[in-house]
């Protein structure tokens, strides 16, 4: 086999490995903070945080608009049940999605390198079809540009 030709077979290769995939990995190289969108069910919902409830009151007080009424304009209604579980550390992830069609995790693994747990977040966004679990992540150390979120073999 030549050269050229294991090179069109890679990129075939890693092509159907991004598109078989339960998530999208957004990261640059010139950036700390790394996003992770995963498809959900239409109907899925999340207990909202103690910060985005404390912003949503905010943002209703002072009568303007914010992100967080986007996010999760009723955190009342959608802290009634949970089936979104993100689980994570320095090294580890582990997303819980009930409904998902990969069950009983969507993602579990160590990540490529270390992230800061402190800088993490997670939140719904979008409705029907276009419903999302975001999960904003904050590399640990800034400019690399990471193949993927997880990594393969010992950290």
């Amino acid at each position: 086999m030549s050269t050229r030709s294991r090179h069109v077979a890679r990129l075939v290769l890693r092509e159907a490995d991004l598109k078989s995939r339960p998530y999208e990995f957004l990261n640059t190289a010139d950036s700390e903070e790394m996003t992770v969108n995963i498809s959900v069910p239409a109907d899925t919902q999340m207990k909202a945080s103690l910060h985005a409830r404390s912003m949503f009151r905010f943002c209703k007080v002072v009568d303007f608009l914010c992100p967080w009424k986007a996010r999760d304009p009723n955190p009342a209604a959608s802290s009634a049940s949970k089936d979104v579980s993100v689980k994570l550390s320095a090294k580890t992830i582990r997303v819980e999605i009930k409904g998902h069609e990969m069950q009983p995790c969507v993602i579990d693994g160590s990540f490529f390198q270390a992230v800061d747990p402190a800088g993490c977040d997670h939140h719904l966004e979008g409705s029907g079809a276009k419903r999302l679990l975001v999960i904003d992540l904050e590399k640990k150390q800034n400019g690399l540009k990471w193949p993927d979120l997880l990594g393969y073999g010992a950290m």
